[in-house]
This record gives C-alpha cells, sequence and structure tokens, in this order.
C-alpha cells in the first residue's frame, strides 16, 4: 500500500484539510490587503482610543461628581453697631446659624468671651479691650465660620462707649438766644436786621432710647447685608460653573481629535 505524498494540500498525517480555502481566506484577511501586517478591526482601533483618553474621562468625572465638603459656603460677618459688635452667621444657600455659640478670642487664642445667635443667626457682642477680636462658630458637618474685627475698629467701638465726648443721660444743650443790650429780642433783632430764635432745649438720648434707635436701624439693614451677600454668593457660583464647564469643553475637544486621530491611523 503506497502512503501519499505529503504536498501543499495534504494536512500532519498526509490527508486534504477539510477547508482549504476557507483556511487561505482567513490567513489573507488577517495579512491585509498588501500582505503586511494584520489590520486591526475598527472596533478594535476606537476601543484603544477610548483606553487612552481614559484618565481624562475620570478627571471629568471626578470634577462633576457632588462633593458634599463643598455642597454649601460658610457666611460669616461682622461690623460695628453703635457700642457692640453685630455679627451674623450662616450658610449660602440661606440657611442662617440659629441658637449657635460664637466663641470670641483675641489675636493670641486668649478666650475674650462668647454669645449666642438669635433665631436669624445675628449676634450682638460688648468689646471690653481695644484688641483684634476673632469670631468662631461651629454649625456642624465640618463647616466652621471664622472672621476678624482688626483692633483699630475695636478701639472706635470701646472709644464710643467709654469716651469722654458721650453726653451724660439727660443732660440739656441749650442754645443761647440772649437779645443785645437796650432792647428785647424782636426789638433788638429789628433793629439790628437780625431775627432771633427762642431758646432751644435739646434732652440727650437715654441709654434706652440708644438701644431701640440701634435695633431699628439693625432690623431696617438687614435684609439689605442678605441681599449683597446673595448676590456676591450668587456671581461667585457662575463663575465656578463657567469655569468647570470651559475645562470640560477643553477635555472634550481633545479627545475628540484624539479619538479621530486613532480612527484615521486604523483605517490608514
Amino acid at each position: 500500500m503506497t502512503r501519499p505524498i505529503p504536498g501543499p494540500t495534504t494536512g500532519p498525517g498526509g490527508f486534504a484539510p477539510a477547508f482549504p480555502d476557507r483556511r487561505r481566506r482567513a490567513g489573507s484577511a488577517l495579512r491585509g490587503p498588501s500582505g503586511g501586517s494584520p489590520t486591526p478591526p475598527r472596533g478594535a482601533a476606537l476601543a484603544g482610543a477610548l483606553k487612552g483618553a481614559a484618565p481624562a474621562i475620570l478627571a471629568i468625572a471626578i470634577a462633576c461628581a457632588p462633593l458634599p465638603a463643598m455642597a454649601h459656603k460658610v457666611i460669616a460677618s461682622v461690623f460695628p453697631s453703635g457700642t457692640a459688635i453685630e455679627g451674623e452667621v450662616g450658610l449660602s444657600n440661606g440657611e442662617m446659624a440659629a441658637n449657635t455659640l460664637v466663641e470670641v478670642f483675641d489675636s493670641d487664642g486668649a478666650k475674650l468671651g462668647e454669645a449666642w445667635t438669635d433665631g436669624e443667626g445675628f449676634f450682638l457682642f460688648q468689646p471690653t479691650e481695644p484688641v483684634a477680636h476673632i469670631f468662631r462658630a461651629d454649625l456642624g458637618a465640618g463647616h466652621v465660620a471664622e472672621i476678624t474685627m482688626i483692633a483699630e475698629d475695636v478701639a472706635e467701638i470701646v472709644g464710643k462707649a467709654t469716651g469722654p465726648d458721650t453726653p451724660a443721660a439727660g443732660a440739656t444743650i441749650a442754645f443761647d438766644s440772649t437779645p443785645a443790650e437796650g432792647g428785647t429780642a424782636p426789638a433788638a433783632g429789628a433793629a439790628a436786621g437780625i431775627a432771633y430764635a427762642p431758646t432751644i432745649s435739646v434732652a440727650a438720648l437715654t441709654d434706652d432710647e440708644k438701644a431701640a434707635i440701634a435695633k431699628i436701624v439693625r432690623d431696617e439693614t438687614r435684609p439689605l447685608r442678605k441681599e449683597i451677600a446673595a448676590y456676591k454668593e450668587k456671581n461667585d457660583l457662575q463663575s465656578i460653573l463657567g469655569g468647570i464647564g470651559y475645562i470640560v469643553g477643553l477635555f472634550g475637544i481633545g479627545f475628540y481629535l484624539a479619538a479621530r486621530r486613532k480612527l484615521k491611523e486604523a483605517s490608514a
């Protein structure tokens, strides 16, 4: 019995392969049209482009992810209010820090006193020393409000409370309208061409009256201060969102150009 001679169309055991044409077509497809290196399919090229842009996509996702610690900004301010320091504490979403302890320290860390906010987040503190006052309040959830009033401003407030120019309660300020010698006020005024006004007495305000006036002024100016703070916060938020959108747009353009270049290289 003669064995078949192996040839280009026979298999390892001398038998012809079952599908020789199909194997030749598959090999030709992998070698490419010119017989060179295999040409990757279009899907593989797109996958390679996506893999190369993965760090950029991850950075965009992290930038756009909601961060609880940055959800709200702490708003705190202090300003002179007569012989006291008035302040407000709250969050940028409009929620005020009601019934919150506010501790006061000097620049060396020594505690000067404390105050409590009211239902609208406002507080009053009476300074006694002309030094810098640091107001600190813990709003919870990692929000800590801290604001400083410089020593010069505090010194002016302390000077108003104890200064020599402050009139005593019940004092009277009188304007003298005594006419010249030789006649009554109307007669002397008519002769000299001067109109004399009657004596005017002005009583100084008591401490209770001053406190009532200061409270009225504070109540009238509070809405205006809130509107100004909200306006500033709105502009800051718009600037932040605009900057994030600009960065995301640049990443998108770069990803598009990189993917397009990969596709051109794959089809070449």
